[in-house]
């Protein structure tokens, strides 16, 4: 099994453990090759008999529920990669208590101890009218832009969910696609949903065209998708990252937008944080609230830090020169170049690598929190890379 120590990657589906040599590629549960869709159902149930259903208990998990037709996988000697990722996660989560770990205790649903503090904030953050803001207490996860790489934002929300590090009072912030899912994530909306319609926005884009045809495209999923009171749960918890275009200096000012008249106005947020010049709709500035604005990493917020006092921050590009928590190849090696990566975020990446990114974000989850947890034996945070 892996220690905490994180010396050697694992890939764990159900009973089967595979074991890359040290410094090689990563296996991840469902990145096998050729070998990736055989014989899914046979660890369905963690490694019991050929179609036996996982039980009751193990099916109480974000992972669980019942699978939007646009999976394509749902005949009964078929296992959803969503399914399949509830045991990846207690896998995982087994090994490192194994290990004299204090990572997680399912009673009590959270890291009870180990994470480590990301450090100072650095420059005060700004609300929408300028003003200095207030850093909560606990912990805060910020995302990155990332364009159409949302899957792998998914698979990051998945597995912070599952270990228990997401609660009533945690706060998000996030710039383009990553102000989505921490949207997302203050809605509570479930895996199953968000991969769902993920699947026939991206078949939309595809089908339909992307460049200046996204912003039409995520306002109708997202008026789809977001709950009528979401602007109520999101005010005081996520903090939209938009880029004001200003005649002065500073000319490109980014702020945090945390208080919501309405869903409209949450929407429209959303959308101007998300405003690339000339992709979202060929216009180069948005315009929210009556000032100019463009794409919120346009700005010095391309990873945001959430205003809290142990700011954790999450990146969807490999090898970026920003220092972040959790980002593809930090931990292990990423399985896809920059160049690829970039390619999928301008351009909708077809099912399988959908699949595949969202798998890479829960991995990735997976290992930092590995590499967070503290030695009860030494009495120190383990070695991190």
């Amino acid at each position: 099994m892996r220690s905490a120590v994180g010396m050697m990657q694992l890939g764990r589906l159900g009973g089967t453990v595979i074991r890359a040599p040290p410094g090689g590629k990563r296996q991840g549960p469902l990145r096998q090759g050729n070998h990736r869709r055989r014989n899914l159902s046979t660890h369905a149930g963690g490694g019991g008999e050929k179609g036996s259903k996982p039980s009751t208990s193990e099916s109480q998990s974000p992972f669980s529920g019942k699978r939007p037709a646009a999976y394509g996988r749902t005949g009964p000697s078929r296992v959803g990669p969503l399914d399949r990722l509830g045991n990846l996660v207690r896998s995982r989560v087994a090994s490192q208590e194994a290990s004299g770990g204090p990572a997680y205790r399912p009673e009590e649903g959270s890291f009870v101890e180990g994470l480590e503090e990301t450090g100072g904030q650095g420059e005060t953050p700004l609300n929408w009218n300028l003003e200095e803001m207030k850093l909560s207490p606990g912990l805060g996860f910020g995302f990155s832009a990332g364009g159409l790489l949302f899957p792998y934002f998914v698979g990051n929300a998945v597995a912070l969910k599952r270990l228990g590090l997401v609660s009533d009072e945690t706060v998000f912030a996030g710039s383009s696609a990553g102000s989505l899912i921490s949207a997302c994530l203050v809605c509570d909306l479930s895996a199953e949903e968000l991969m769902g319609n993920l699947l026939e926005m991206y078949r939309q884009l595809r089908e339909e065209g992307t460049v200046g045809n996204v912003r039409s495209v995520v306002e109708t999923y997202a008026n789809m998708v977001f709950p009528d009171d979401v602007h109520v749960r999101a005010n005081g918890r996520l903090n939209v990252s938009i880029t004001r275009v200003n005649k002065q200096s500073p000319f490109l000012q980014s702020v945090y937008v945390n208080d919501f008249e309405s869903k409209e106005d949450l929407i429209q947020a959303l959308l101007t944080s998300s405003h690339v010049p000339l992709y979202m709709n060929t216009k180069v500035t948005s315009t929210y609230r009556g000032l100019t604005c463009v794409d919120g990493g346009l700005g010095t917020n391309f990873i945001p830090k959430p205003p809290c006092e142990e700011p954790v921050t999450i990146c969807c590009f490999p090898n970026m020169p920003f220092e972040c928590d959790i980002a593809p190849g930090k931990y292990s090696e990423c399985s896809y170049s920059m160049r690829k990566m970039l390619q999928y975020a301008l351009l909708p990446p077809g099912e399988d690598k959908i699949i595949d990114l969202f798998e890479m974000g829960v991995s990735d989850v997976l290992d930092w929190a590995t590499h967070t947890t503290k030695s009860p034996e030494a009495g120190k945070d383990r070695p991190q890379e």
